[in-house]
């Protein structure tokens, strides 16, 4: 039976976050909205003191300081307050369906992440074995966690590029993110033993039949907006078995095959061809022609204009 997924997803809707960056006294920097984001939306924004109940949430949201520490005062649902300096690479963790009331004291750049819902019960499904009803977030203030640091400033990367390739990339952040807050910041059951091996898929030989569907599928929809859990419907996995499978089989993260295959197909138009290099962008699922030339010159080391020269 085939992974079940929507044949389209929708973008994470900014309706569906606090929008806190967007309020007219904060500085908003940068937002995922426009980008085709699904499992995560991302903002970062100067703010400036504030104080506020917010309402319910769906999704969980991890806030992360880059810059200028702040006083924080937080309660949920009407419960006791506690209060915390959070400083630069520290983080709040709010999970979804809480009233949360904030007061924020200082002048905080803050990078808010906000993990959907669905996709964090199937991570607790797929990769840890568990009843996504029995998972419950912890509420964290001002806290340290080195792992999803390096995840979060690679979100806060991302946000700062802008490039329609992002989309498969952050499904695989937005992923892992869900693993370090079930794994670490969760009150959970254990798993059942008797299924604990079933999600890796490394006791079990890798399902290459699969694999070869999803490539070939990747390699037919260059241009297109890929996502993960596309991919992994088409090799008829969980999407966290077929990131670790696909890493496994092919050396490289889906994200990063798609760049490598799409800066090939580029290389044969521009043997084969004297197509302009705005058509060979769009058809190979580059955003805009400066975007496949700078991707094309990292990767390659000339420009595509220099590597279409006669030698």
């Amino acid at each position: 039976m085939l992974y079940s997924r929507p044949s389209t997803i929708a973008p994470f809707p900014v309706e569906e976050t606090h929008q806190i960056a967007l309020w007219p006294k904060n500085r908003l920097i940068a937002h995922s909205d426009g980008l085709g984001w699904h499992n995560l939306y991302g903002s970062l924004a100067d703010e400036t003191p504030w104080e506020a109940v917010l309402g319910p949430a769906r999704h969980h949201c991890v806030a992360y300081c880059i810059h200028q520490s702040a006083v924080i005062r937080r309660s949920l649902d009407g419960g006791q307050s506690e209060t915390a300096v959070l400083q630069p690479r520290q983080f709040i963790i709010t999970p979804a369906d809480v009233v949360p009331t904030f007061r924020v004291d200082g002048r905080p750049t803050m990078l808010l992440v906000y993990l959907h819902r669905e996709m964090m019960d199937r991570v607790a499904q797929e990769a840890l074995c568990i009843d996504p009803g029995k998972v419950r977030l912890i509420p964290r203030l001002a806290c340290v966690d080195p792992l999803l640091e390096h995840l979060a400033l690679s979100v806060l990367d991302a946000v700062g590029r802008r490039d329609r390739e992002s989309v498969l990339y952050v499904d695989n952040i937005a992923a892992a993110m869900a693993l370090q807050l079930l794994s670490r910041h969760s009150l959970r059951r254990h798993p059942d033993p008797a299924h604990h091996d079933s999600p890796s898929g490394f006791r079990k030989p890798l399902p290459a039949s699969g694999l070869r569907r999803a490539q070939a599928y990747l390699d037919t929809h260059l241009g297109e907006d890929l996502t993960l859990e596309s991919l992994a419907r088409e090799a008829d996995m969980s999407t966290h078995c077929f990131l670790r499978a696909f890493t496994r089989h092919f050396g490289t993260p889906p994200h990063q095959y798609l760049l490598q295959r799409r800066i090939e197909r580029a290389k044969e138009l521009l043997r084969a061809s004297d197509r302009s290099l705005v058509d060979i962008a769009i058809e190979t699922g580059f955003s805009s022609q400066s975007h496949l030339s700078s991707a094309f010159k990292r990767s390659v080391g000339v420009s595509p204009g220099t590597y279409r020269l006669p030698a």
